[in-house]
């Protein structure tokens, strides 16, 4: 039986004109984007009876989106009642706030704690990269490197440039710019369903015509129908394809967040779904390759080269880690992992399996490399050695991915705070501060072996330890490798 809450919020979002709240929400997340707020506060006039409270809401763009979809889910073009002003906004939120809490809490009534775990590292997936609108530049920069550039550096180039454009009809740098350009448009207004090129447009980016932008827009449209048959997504669905076309034939950006990211990743994921759906793994595998060509390439840009190693060079027996890395005073031993989370699991209630999928292929695995590795090489080394698991994917609370590794597999090295899950955003920032501040940067790792050893419940993650420092530089993504700015430029 459905919950009083549940009820109020769904009954009131079925009394608005769908395309009308959808373009509403749309506007809200556009601002809130242009002016880099993840949460804003929105006062409001509480009334009970004779009484009247000064109240406040915190809207995000995650609830936003939640909203959106069951508006899509529950609502229609064709209802009758309008939005009127903001309170309208504000009162759907507020009921909104109520529905999500009663959900959360008949959830964490009924689930043991190592799923109520899993639940909190969903919910960090799914809303944290919302706060992190830098990381939205950086992944895409990296993507582009990895993708254009590393791939041709290898002798087993898989020629992806001229894949992109047998997929998509453009290649990799035209297909950007008509990405940057559409974004340009949602930045300026919500519904594109009506995109004006004008000459000095065309002149600048040629390939940005009217019809070129619009096939562009296509692969990121989808409509009501979609969305309601998208059931496992559920409003994942708006983050793989954030233009929703209406009944009336708007094209709505419905949350610009969403489309921020999906213009960030484009490039991968177009290729990726493009193997995917052929069944084949060579994309995954070749992106894996290019990945630690990535990271040599960082290396070489940091450090001496007497600094690092890659560890197949060592022709050690077993299966051994990727990289060695001489911080003078620690010895840091790199597993890279490029491996993503299925996004059926990057949402509050997905999927609980896709989450232990990816601990035990990637963040296992890599553990056990590690230490074949550690015990391998300690005997060379007079100083403490780290550990670490090098994701590609941000894995936004790494502490309790370590604890679950840990007592999943009941690990006991006798120095489990050395082995830590690092991404690579954490990675590029400490190569940078050490080539810029050596002793910072050794401070640094100190501080973060002290903080695992007590297993501080505070967070142990390198970026609160960048915080804490006022420390936000990734000179190698947003100055050396800026292919953001570069198009941008143009």
């Amino acid at each position: 039986m459905a919950n009083t809450q549940d009820e109020r919020f769904i009954r009131h979002i079925k009394k608005f004109k769908l395309d009308e709240l959808l373009l509403k929400i749309a506007d809200i997340t556009r601002n809130m984007y242009k002016n880099n707020q993840s949460v804003i506060e929105q006062h409001f006039k509480w009334h009970m009876g004779q009484y009247t409270n000064d109240c406040y809401q915190l809207i995000t763009p995650w609830g936003l989106a939640e909203i959106s979809y069951q508006a899509i889910i529950n609502s229609n073009d064709y209802r009758h009642e309008r939005l009127n002003d903001d309170n309208d906004i504000i009162n759907l939120y507020n009921l909104y706030s109520e529905f999500n809490e009663n959900v959360d809490a008949q959830t964490l009534e009924s689930i043991d704690e190592e799923k109520t775990l899993i639940l909190l590292l969903q919910m960090a997936q799914e809303q944290f990269w919302y706060q992190t609108p830098q990381a939205i530049v950086e992944r895409f920069n990296r993507d582009y490197e990895i993708i254009k550039n590393m791939d041709s550096r290898l002798d087993t180039s898989m020629n992806l440039d001229e894949k992109f454009k047998e997929i998509t009809g453009f290649n990799i740098d035209e297909y950007v710019k008509l990405g940057l350009v559409t974004f340009g448009i949602a930045f300026s207004q919500s519904d594109i369903s009506d995109v004006m090129v004008d000459d000095k447009l065309l002149n600048k980016i040629p390939i940005a015509t009217k019809e070129n932008i619009n096939k562009y827009i296509a692969n990121y449209t989808c409509t009501y129908k979609e969305v309601r048959e998208a059931i496992d997504l559920g409003k994942q669905a708006l983050l793989i394809k954030p233009i929703i076309s209406t009944s009336g034939g708007k094209l709505i950006i419905s949350n610009m967040f969403n489309m921020s990211k999906i213009f960030s990743e484009c490039v991968y994921w177009t290729l990726r779904e493009y193997y995917r759906v052929s069944n084949s793994h060579d994309f995954v595998i070749h992106f894996g390759t290019c990945f630690e060509k990535y990271c040599e390439s960082l290396f070489e840009y940091y450090m001496e080269s007497d600094r690092y190693t890659k560890i197949e060079e060592l022709n050690l027996e077993d299966k051994q880690a990727d990289w060695i890395v001489d911080f003078e005073d620690y010895i840091m031993i790199i597993e890279q992992k490029s491996a993503l989370i299925n996004i059926n699991s990057k949402k509050f209630l997905g999927d609980y399996e896709g989450i232990y999928t990816y601990i035990d292929r990637n963040l296992v695995k890599a553990y056990k490399q590690l230490k074949t590795t550690d015990d391998n090489v300690k005997s060379r080394y007079n100083k403490p050695i780290i550990k670490v698991v090098l994701t590609y994917e941000n894995l936004f609370i790494p502490e309790q991915y370590q604890r679950i590794v840990i007592e999943r597999e009941k690990l006991d090295y006798g120095d489990n705070y050395m082995y830590w899950i690092l991404n690579i955003s954490e990675l590029e920032r400490l190569l940078a501060m050490y080539k810029k501040d050596k002793q910072t940067a050794l401070d640094i790792l100190r501080e973060k072996i002290d903080l695992e050893k007590l297993h501080d419940p505070n967070g142990t993650r390198l970026e609160l330890l960048y915080e804490k420092r006022n420390y936000r530089e990734n000179e190698y993504m947003r100055k050396v490798k800026d292919h953001f700015a570069g198009i941008v430029s143009l």
